[in-house]
């Protein structure tokens, strides 16, 4: 019977072993699915608002973290705004009140998602208008490069006011959105008028080109957005349209060569002084 007892034992640890060395539950399958926009304060497409704060709820908790970096609002807008979120509400508090009799849309990107696997909602984008009517006026199109005719995507489509003295070199445009995977685009709530428009990268997200380093194309005459423009579509490519840059010049014999940074196709020359021989 002595014998009997360490067997036992022997068991009883052995046992004990493997249970505690069994592996812990997976949790399930991973969670795929993005939060869901319940409400709005205002609701979407809201006329006559005034106020500085809006209210989204939604169906789970969620994340916003990059949501000041990836927040884009048409058109363009310097107000600045503060965000706090408490479980499944996020709330967006601005500075200043908005331009009057104008229609805003904010396009959320993919800035908002799950707390737990950060799923973006999908396609949030959210409008109103501080006057009576929402512009209803769009604009979209595609984007393809000039010499191997792929589509383009992340390319940035900028409208300027006719009125502007801006481009896309020099300043940020009124509207704007970027190309999709399949290089398409759409801007909308835009109000009625005639506009520049141009598409180019925005490498440095900084919505001007830098026309050495970044693609861009452009339609020549301006748009008339009274009603809705379908297939405003675009070749890009890179070439230089900085102006010239003067480098050095400098007296050779009979000869005076002037260098510039880029070549030179035509010109002109004229007499400083006016009385010089």
């Amino acid at each position: 019977m002595k014998h009997v007892f360490p067997i036992i034992l022997l068991y009883l640890i052995l046992y004990l072993f493997s249970c505690a060395n069994q592996g812990s539950p997976s949790g399930g399958p991973r969670d795929t699915i993005p939060p869901t926009l319940i409400s709005s304060l205002p609701t979407n497409k809201s006329l006559n608002y005034q106020e500085r704060v809006f209210q989204f709820e939604f169906d789970e908790r969620i994340n916003a973290d990059q949501l000041k970096t990836k927040l884009n609002i048409t058109p363009l807008t310097e107000n600045k705004f503060t965000v706090y979120i408490k479980k499944n509400i996020l709330n967006i508090k601005f500075e200043n009140p908005f331009e009057d009799s104008t229609t805003f849309t904010f396009n959320f990107a993919d800035a908002v998602g799950d707390i737990t696997e950060k799923n973006p909602v999908v396609n949030f984008t959210y409008a109103f208008s501080t006057g009576p009517i929402i512009d209803s006026i769009f604009v979209k199109g595609t984007v393809k490069d000039l010499y191997n005719n792929e589509l383009q995507k992340e390319i940035l489509i900028a409208l300027y006011s006719i009125e502007d003295t801006l481009n896309l070199f020099t300043g940020k445009p009124r509207y704007f959105t970027k190309t999709d995977k399949e290089g398409n685009y759409q801007i909308e709530n835009i109000k009625t008028g005639y506009y520049k428009i141009y598409a180019f990268e925005d490498k440095d997200n900084n919505l001007k080109n830098d026309p050495q380093k970044e693609k861009h194309g452009f339609k020549a005459d301006s748009l008339n957005l009274f009603t809705s423009r379908d297939s405003i579509n675009f070749v890009i490519q890179l070439i230089d349209a900085s102006i010239p840059k003067f480098v050095r010049a400098k007296n050779t014999g009979q000869y005076f060569d002037v260098m510039y940074n880029k070549f030179i196709s035509q010109y002109t020359l004229s007499k400083i002084d006016s009385n010089s021989q």
